[in-house]
């Protein structure tokens, strides 16, 4: 061989010698760098995933479960209650113009008490003329004169009475009808609206709960995601170690081809041995070469690939999500405030209705009191009457006067009579009425509303339980903001500092590029080398140089021409070297 080609082979494999040994020196302070990088982006990445998980756990907590059971739950019990008082307040109505007709109806008997009452009157003075115009004979009248005046004056006042308390409880009755009346369209609007609010709220809160437990686990699982990277980058450049091992074993390579190549040989030398050893040994750098770089390539896009992830790692969704849920639930509080409202104004109703029903119940008492005493004087009467006829006929011919007075009695009692039995008959529907509204007064009853009022418990305890949630996902995920932008930054850091690393292994293809170049030329110098290499002799020679199983199954795939191994990171460290 030319002595110029070989001197330009040993000079080209000096320099490839002398840009590994410069990487070596120039990559040490990135790595360095990078490893206290990724340890500081380990600890956040495993603050967030500790953050993160509290606010799985919280989310997923039964309480929160079981907002959206507790709220429809109370819905439905407000739906039903609230029906069935405004059911019960309808046919309160129906029953209170009822009583209003039945008032009517005694206020007519009463207007005939009233008129029966001036008969009386009217007789008494007549019985009083009679007994001044008989003189002596009339003395036996003159009793039951003094009785039909006073009988006449009392009914007269208790009809009185009566009208006076009928026309007071029909007033306050009519007062009740428009007051309900008035209030039951709006009774039942509002009902419906807040119907409508609270399906409307259970609605939003329960996408806002929803989004609010996906979120969290989305957010962790990229964390978990990150983190693996992560590790895997923080193993790689901890790794690297073994490259740095191999660089150094491909320049011990180099320096030993160099010698061989600058050594001075006899002809069977130069045509034979040592260079097809020497072509065997740049075969074996070459393979040794690329697989460091395909290692290097391997990890520094895995760096890229994580610091990618960890830009677009945001914790902003979950950041903003408790605000909402907070505000959700105010709203949700704000309508079932307004079912407490509703109830509260049904309650009111409930007072009215008692208040009216308490007023009926005393006009029964009045109506009964009118009765005994209607009876009483319609026992009266029929004494009277006796009296009247029985003093008629005592005084014979000169008792005319006194029978006919005794007729118009007989006549009046008759009256008063029909009158007493429909006055009964009046009592005994207003009794009937009454039975009904006490009926309906059991849709406004405290135990009515126990189940409305356990709910609402519930219902405020799960709410508060949601607020509790709500403000410690705002706080967790704030923390996991900062944490995230954090990072992000420390990953900025990273991204120049693997700038600087890809430039130092830059050296890394020129060195391969000129080993390549010299196995080149060494075979179109010696063509004949190619196919006299001793393998056996050639792994003997260069095994010394590589102490690890990788570098040793690429120097045995170079020799038997068989596939070189793929890359993968062990990152086991120095833990695979053979010795």
């Amino acid at each position: 061989m030319n002595p110029e080609v070989a001197q330009q082979m040993t000079a080209v494999l000096a320099e490839a010698k002398a840009r590994l040994r410069a990487l070596s020196a120039s990559s040490e302070k990135e790595i360095a760098s990078m490893t206290a990088s990724f340890r500081t982006l380990a600890i956040e990445a495993n603050k967030n995933l500790a953050l993160a998980a509290s606010v799985v756990k919280c989310v997923d907590s039964e309480s929160v479960g079981s907002v959206f059971a507790r709220v429809q739950s109370l819905c439905a019990t407000v739906r039903e209650l609230l029906g069935l008082r405004l059911d019960a307040v309808s046919q309160i109505l129906g029953a209170l113009k009822t009583v209003g007709n039945r008032l009517g109806q005694l206020a007519g008997v009463t207007r005939r008490q009233e008129a029966v009452a001036l008969q009386f009157k009217a007789l008494s003075v007549l019985t009083r003329v009679e007994v001044q115009s008989l003189g002596s004979v009339g003395e036996g009248f003159q009793h039951l004169a003094n009785e039909l005046s006073e009988f006449a004056a009392n009914v007269a006042r208790e009809t009185q009475e009566l009208a006076g308390m009928m026309e007071d409880r029909r007033h306050s009755i009519e007062e009740t009808k428009e007051i309900f009346a008035a209030g039951l369209p709006g009774l039942r609007k509002e009902m419906a609206r807040i119907e409508n609010d609270v399906g409307q709220a259970v609605e939003a809160i329960s996408a806002r709960l929803a989004q609010l437990a996906k979120i969290p686990e989305t957010f962790r699982t990229c964390v978990e995601q990150t983190a693996r990277q992560i590790d895997g980058v923080v193993a790689a450049v901890q790794g690297h170690d073994i490259t740095r091992q191999q660089i150094e074993h491909v320049e011990e390579a180099l320096y030993l081809i160099v010698s061989r190549i600058s050594r001075p040989r006899d002809a069977q030398s130069a045509a034979g041995e040592g260079w097809s050893l020497t072509s065997a040994g740049l075969t074996i750098q070459i393979g040794q070469l690329k697989n460091i770089q395909d290692t290097v390539g391997t990890w520094t896009s895995q760096i890229g690939n994580c610091v990618s992830d960890i830009q677009r790692l945001s914790a902003s969704e979950m950041a903003g999500i408790g605000s909402v849920v907070l505000e959700q639930e105010r709203d949700l509080s704000a309508q079932i405030a307004g079912i407490e409202q509703l109830q509260q104004a049904s309650q009111a109703h409930s007072q009215t209705v008692e208040d009216t029903l308490g007023g009926l119940s005393s006009l029964l008492e009045i109506v009964n009191d009118h009765l005994r005493r209607s009876e009483r004087i319609r026992d009266g009467l029929h004494l009277l009457t006796l009296n009247s006829i029985i003093e008629a006929r005592r005084m014979g011919q000169r008792g005319v006067v006194v029978s006919s007075l005794a007729n118009l009695i007989n006549v009046s009692s008759e009256d008063w009579n029909a009158i007493t039995e429909e006055s009964k008959q009046v009592e005994t529907e207003i009794m009937d009425l009454v039975r009904q509204t006490d009926r309906l007064m059991e849709a406004f009853s405290e135990a009515s509303s126990e189940k409305l009022r356990q709910d609402q418990r519930q219902t405020k305890a799960t709410l508060e339980d949601v607020r509790k949630t709500a403000a410690f996902v705002d706080k967790q995920a704030s923390e996991m903001h900062t944490i995230t932008q954090e990072m992000q930054a420390t990953a900025a850091d990273v991204h120049r500092t693997q700038e600087l690393l890809l430039a130092s292994f830059a050296g890394l293809a020129a060195a391969l590029s000129g080993v390549q170049g010299v196995s080149r030329d060494l075979a179109a110098a010696a063509p004949q080398v190619s196919g006299e290499q001793d393998v056996e002799q050639a792994e003997q020679l260069f095994s010394s140089c590589y102490t690890t199983e990788i570098e040793r199954q690429i120097l045995r795939a170079a020799l038997n021409g068989t596939a070189m191994p793929v890359p993968q990171q062990t990152f086991e460290g120095n833990s695979v070297e053979l010795f």
